[in-house]
């Protein structure tokens, strides 16, 4: 007569929390996304309307160019900036793409503000404040690029792929600095790269 064997299958919420244990980072990524987009759309819709509806600025670009390729806008809301990077041949997998979109990312966490604060009846000059906190984008979280959330084949066949710039603090008279660090990377570097989220979507509101 056979043996007979028994086997045990894990519930499904036990075979989910094993999943996640395995695959913490993938879990934080989908967590921070998520929060990410539900905080943009609820603080941003007011200004990001309008901007989208008169199809000006750079910011409303970059929205148009998220909802095109990932289907979310492209205000981050909460103290976030959302750079778009478009290469018509080149993808994420070529050296010259990932030097331009760590080289710009580099420079964002890089650039520092000057801010001025009143103390004791005085004002004093604090400088060396840094603009942003942290980075991330494709190359941070270790995935392929056929499986990568922030990658996006474009019509040309090269890659359209975001990132995200965690705000530190951002004066709106400080804002010009980011967004001529993001010309310049694009002038120098073929690539259409686009920002748009809080601190520069306030500022092409006030103007």
């Amino acid at each position: 007569m056979a043996g007979t064997t028994t086997s045990h299958t894990p519930f499904f919420t036990g075979r989910i929390a094993s999943w996640s244990r395995r695959h913490r980072r993938w879990v934080l990524l989908g967590w921070v996304l998520f929060a990410v987009l539900t905080i943009g759309s609820c603080v941003g819709i007011g200004a990001n309307e309008d901007l989208v509806e008169e199809g000006s600025g750079e910011s409303a670009e970059a929205g148009r160019l998220l909802e095109d390729r990932f289907g979310s806008g492209g205000d981050e809301g909460g103290g976030a900036e959302t750079i778009v990077f478009s290469h018509p041949t080149l993808t994420v997998d070529d050296p010259e793409y990932a030097a331009v979109v760590q080289g710009l990312l580099g420079e964002l966490r890089d650039l520092r503000g000057t801010y001025a604060y009143t103390t004791g009846g005085e004002t004093e000059v604090v400088s060396g404040i840094r603009m942003f906190s942290d980075t991330l984008s494709h190359y941070d979280i270790g995935a392929p690029r056929e499986f990568s959330p922030l990658v996006s084949q474009n019509a040309t066949g090269g890659d359209v792929t975001f990132a995200n710039a965690t705000i530190e603090r951002v004066e709106s008279d400080e804002v010009e600095k980011v967004t001529r660090a993001v010309s310049e990377a694009a002038s120098r570097s073929g690539f259409e790269i686009l920002i748009g989220g809080s601190a520069t979507m306030a500022k092409q509101t006030t103007d």
